[in-house]
């Protein structure tokens, strides 16, 4: 094999400041595009090996950098250049890969949708109006989206949140000359879709009496558990951290007691069966008062 089979092919495109360079890592394999911004290398790898497509997206790269510096000059900014400069930014670096491939994804839906050449100052709620109802139908021209199908409110609010983190994050940066890169954010109080009440799953009230005449012969301390659970209507967690000097037995009282749970469902209070053995328990611990109630 020659030394000259050996070359990765290479290719500049643009000025000193604004230039884009094509090359690759090892011969034959995909072509990976740099480019500098903000002081900063951005790398990223085109996955394809079409040297003429290359060339073509560099171009593109190379006008949109010149559109953002004119665009910076005049004071007007654009959602596209707010992204990337967001994307670029150590705020966003801080995030987990993981997370920074979603918010990656999630943006560039929003932005496409919205447009990138959009200045950004003209941003309203209608924007966002128009983002949520395509995204509930499941419009076929929204990236990464299934045609037809439905998505919840907290899937779109999701969406757009990593939107507003962007927005927020432009109006604390700073230009090269002190300005703000945005004066303010244009979809500020605007409100986004949310869900009325989560569904939570509840036990009817004879599937409880049925598991509980069986409990017994699951674990001995089940039915107490289930007692204090139907009692409380409380989540496992907070009744599982109870102490023993929260429950007052002579007014049958315990911090966790409530009229309605969370649901609009009315708890009822413990009964006597489950203060007799709570008592009982009780008398028999040793220790201080600040003791966990064991079930």
């Amino acid at each position: 094999m020659t030394r000259k089979s050996r070359r990765c092919w290479s290719k500049s495109i643009g000025e000193p400041g604004r230039r884009v360079r094509l090359y690759e890592a090892r011969p034959g394999g995909p072509i990976t595009r740099s480019v500098f911004a903000n002081g900063k290398e951005d790398r990223k790898s085109l996955k394809h090996r079409d040297k003429e497509k290359a060339i073509g997206e560099a171009y593109e790269l190379v006008r949109a950098l010149l559109a953002n510096e004119k665009a910076l000059d005049e004071g007007s900014v654009t959602l596209g250049m707010v992204t990337e400069l967001y994307k670029q930014s150590p705020a966003f670096a801080t995030k987990k890969p993981r997370t920074r491939k979603a918010d990656t994804r999630t943006l560039e839906r929003v932005v496409t949708f919205l447009g990138r050449a959009r200045n950004v100052e003209t941003l309203s709620e209608s924007d966002v109006q128009r983002f949520v109802l395509a995204r509930r139908q499941g419009v076929g021209s929204l990236l990464r989206v299934q045609p037809g199908k439905v998505v919840r409110d907290q899937a779109i609010a999701s969406d757009l949140v990593i939107l507003m983190t962007a927005l927020n994050w432009a109006t604390r940066e700073r230009t090269k000359d002190g300005r703000r890169l945005l004066k303010e954010n244009p979809l500020h109080g605007v409100r986004l879709p949310r869900e009325k009440n989560p569904k939570r799953p509840v036990m009817l009230h004879d599937v409880y009496l049925r598991l509980l005449a069986v409990a017994d012969q699951i674990h001995p301390l089940l039915k107490l558990a289930l007692i204090v659970a139907e009692g409380t209507g409380r989540r496992i967690s907070a009744w599982c951290n109870l102490r023993w000097d929260d429950v007052d037995f002579q007014e049958r009282h315990h911090p966790l007691a409530r009229r309605d749970g969370q649901d609009g469902i009315r708890t009822n209070r413990p009964d006597d069966g489950a203060r007799e053995r709570s008592t009982r328990r009780s008398s028999a611990r040793a220790g201080g008062d600040r003791q966990h109630v064991r079930l």
